[in-house]
């Protein structure tokens, strides 16, 4: 499933991998989760950032393109809205411990 997330949005891709209709889709995501698609997305590609920020050395603009953000800026500013870090502060903050 991560490399879904790296994939733009796409409604129609959506529709046609679940075959039901994307409004159908998003009332029953809501429903069940309290989130659109979009929003639920969102949640699972900061879940995905956060882990690679904590457990990977990688690149802060690496682990934005990992998981479907192409603009740092926008990543950095969704990853403060549901952590209140931005990805640097974020890394320092929860990354492990390595031997080096």
């Amino acid at each position: 499933m991560a490399e879904k997330l790296a994939l733009p949005f796409d409604s129609k891709r959506m529709e046609h991998e679940l075959n039901y209709h994307f409004d159908y889709l998003a009332r029953c995501l809501k429903e069940y989760c309290g989130m659109s698609p979009i929003q639920y997305r969102h949640h699972l590609q900061i879940d995905r950032a956060k882990r690679l920020l904590a457990h990977s050395k990688l690149p802060l603009a690496k682990v934005a393109e990992q998981c479907g953000f192409f603009d740092m800026n926008y990543f950095a500013r969704l990853l403060k809205r549901h952590t209140t870090f931005t990805p640097s502060e974020y890394r320092n903050k929860h990354q492990l411990f390595y031997m080096e």
